[in-house]
């Protein structure tokens, strides 16, 4: 059974990514590897939406960061559900 946060990452990333909604939704089902990146994907994606709107000194940098980190998990995400070759990062 999926976590909250898995089954979060894995919608935000179907409707991210809506030409790969199928691969995706199939490749799930059985590599738990890319639910674990799914998870981390929401937790990164609302780390960079909760700095992006902070105050504190440093946020813009912490932001950026999670920003980055949510770059590098779709690109790895892609190709563990062999995506790349499916669409183009849009």
């Amino acid at each position: 059974m999926m976590t909250r946060e898995q089954r979060a990452g894995l919608a935000r990333l179907m409707l991210r990514w809506p030409e790969g909604r199928a691969a995706l939704r199939l490749k799930a089902a059985s590599d738990l590897t890319l639910l674990d990146l799914c998870e981390g994907y929401e937790l990164a994606c609302d780390a960079a939406i909760y700095w992006s709107k902070s105050n504190a000194p440093g946020a813009v940098a912490i932001a950026d960061e999670y920003r980055d980190i949510v770059a590098e998990l779709e690109v790895e995400i892609r190709e563990r559900a062999n995506l790349v070759s499916e669409f183009t990062a849009s």
